[in-house]
């Protein structure tokens, strides 16, 4: 039986599970799914972010994209 994180992974796309794999669960850094590019979050944890009003940040912890520009460009806003 799989893992409960297991089955959220299936969900995503091969491009963005290979990503997720290499970097998250191997200790790297977070992974953009809109420019797919992986990157430093602002605060080590999501607690320090959470802990500010830098919401770019917050953001990075919820939805793992990168900053505002890729924000607006995977919303379709820009």
């Amino acid at each position: 039986m799989s893992k409960p994180i297991d089955q959220i992974i299936q969900s995503f796309t091969q491009d963005i599970q290979r990503a997720y794999v290499s970097t998250k669960l191997k200790g790297g850094n977070n992974f953009c799914p809109n420019c797919k590019e992986s990157y430093v979050p602002t605060f080590p944890t999501k607690e320090e972010a959470f802990a500010t009003d830098d919401l770019t940040a917050r953001e990075q912890w919820l939805t793992g994209l990168c900053s505002d520009k890729c924000w607006d460009k995977y919303l379709g806003v820009a």
